[in-house]
């Protein structure tokens, strides 16, 4: 479950394995874009979406479902955590959350 500073679309402090990192909701093309002001982002550089578990990923409608089979395996076998998936949408993700 989201936070409620996520629910209301503000941006939110997280800690990650190695450093702190600002945040928003990824389904919100208007939290998105206060992320990229205020981190000074330029439009073409992607977001990093920090999923934290494999449950929560059916949160994210723009995620194709169901996920590969060894996406799934890997997202439960080791999130929360540092691991890194590539994943394919289903459709563009909000506000530039991905590359084309």
């Amino acid at each position: 479950d989201n936070p409620p500073a996520l629910r209301a679309e503000q941006l939110v402090a997280f800690p990650t394995e190695t450093v702190y990192g600002l945040g928003a909701l990824a389904s919100s093309a208007p939290a998105l874009a206060a992320l990229f002001r205020a981190k000074r982002r330029p439009p073409d550089n992607p977001l990093i979406l920090h999923i934290p578990s494999a449950a929560s990923l059916h949160a994210l409608p723009f995620l194709q479902q169901p996920l590969p089979p060894p996406a799934q395996r890997l997202a439960r076998a080791f999130w929360p955590g540092p691991l890194t998936l590539v994943l394919p949408l289903a459709r563009p993700a909000p506000g530039r959350a991905s590359s084309s």
